[in-house]
């Protein structure tokens, strides 16, 4: 998969992907996964429709050449104990969490056995993806819901997330979603991450080894720094300075102490 040191690669993508053997979101995936050798486990936790998202996405990476493709169905905090399913996880170079919501993946996996195996995982040659709410929930704190765009306090519900990536949230559908508000919101809040907003058909691709997220897709990712000042007065929240950044494919950037961001 990689050089002589392990190497882990977190996917993240922003959701409503061309899943075509051409794109290259999903052609990189497959190629660290270890191509016609990868073994690919699919988590639909998310999805309120598991059976059809996994069979979907388990014909998919089977045209894209995976040796295996399998199901992990967690749906319950009871199968994060599975013995099978923690094999499963074990023997995998690439898993990947589909869309739905991503509160679903956060309850009943963080803090599990399940859990466990995905943060030592980090330690090995592995891809760990997902997509839209599967992406959001990798970091370490993760957006739940919003209204009103989330422009004030109370309008974004968060909850700690899996903390696969750590100094960083993530909002998918970035941009045609309109999220901008929502995410400069959380990362006023939470000044020690930086915040990635991630279009669709777009991803990021975070490399352990090098500590270094890579751009990759047909859109833009959005990254926001947060304020140098904030103020809440009521339920407004003032922020002052922010640093943004609008990306596109191949751009390459770290996250360094006091949520700045190098290039």
């Amino acid at each position: 998969m990689g050089d002589d040191m392990p190497r882990a690669y977190i996917y993240l993508l922003g959701g409503n992907e061309r899943y075509s053997a051409e794109n290259v979101l999903f052609r990189r995936m497959i190629e660290h996964a270890g191509d016609e050798d990868a073994r690919v486990v699919i988590i639909p936790t998310a999805s309120s429709q598991p059976e059809s998202t996994a069979d979907f996405f388990r014909r998919f990476f089977r045209k894209l050449g995976a040796s295996y493709v399998g199901v992990l169905w967690i749906l319950s905090e009871k199968d994060t104990s599975n013995r099978e399913y923690l094999r499963e996880l074990e023997d995998a170079t690439c898993i990947f969490f589909t869309g739905g919501d991503q509160e679903r993946i956060v309850k009943v996996i963080r803090k599990s056995e399940v859990h466990d195996v995905l943060l030592n995982k980090l330690d090995d040659d592995i891809v760990i993806g997902g997509t839209s709410a599967g992406a959001m929930a990798l970091a370490d704190i993760c957006i739940v819901d919003s209204r009103n765009m989330g422009l004030e306090q109370g309008d974004v519900e968060w909850e700690y997330g899996l903390d696969l990536v750590h100094g960083v949230i993530i909002d998918t559908h970035f941009i045609e979603r309109n999220r901008f508000w929502r995410l400069s919101q959380m990362v006023s809040r939470f000044p020690e991450n930086v915040g990635i907003g991630i279009a669709e058909d777009t991803g990021v691709i975070y490399d352990t080894y090098r500590r270094e997220f890579e751009v990759i897709g047909s859109s833009y990712v959005t990254v926001i720094e947060p304020p140098n000042y904030v103020r809440f007065i009521g339920n407004k929240i003032e922020g002052r300075e922010y640093r943004i950044s609008i990306l596109a494919g191949g751009a390459i950037f770290k996250v360094g102490r006091s949520s700045k961001v190098f290039f």
